[in-house]
């Protein structure tokens, strides 16, 4: 069963990635109170969205790469804009890519 962060992952994925590839569009910026409101969740769960996306296993997962983060630190205006490549090209350069343990712990 998915967990809540998967669904996050894959929402973003499916509503904001895959429509940028489709239309070649170089990056995408993400909002994680849209997509708190979208998925429904409780006000205890907007820190799980911001969490969701600023990982390494997002990256690798769905082929994309952090350009930059602002905003909030997991409030609703926090943003999130990626690179998107084509799902079977490499992340170099990536912050989380890079990180000893694959999750950024500053913005």
């Amino acid at each position: 069963m998915a967990t809540l962060s998967d669904q996050v992952r894959d929402y973003v994925y499916r509503n904001y990635i895959v429509p940028a590839r489709e239309n070649k569009t170089a990056s995408v910026t993400v909002t994680a109170g849209d997509v708190h409101q979208a998925l429904k969740f409780d006000s205890r769960r907007m820190s799980l969205v911001c969490a969701a996306l600023n990982t390494a296993k997002f990256e690798r997962q769905y082929g994309v790469r952090l350009l930059q983060r602002s905003g909030s630190g997991h409030g609703p205006t926090a943003t999130f804009t990626f690179s998107v490549h084509s799902a079977g090209e490499r992340n170099p350069g990536s912050p989380l890519l890079a990180g000893e343990h694959g999750v950024r712990t500053t913005t």
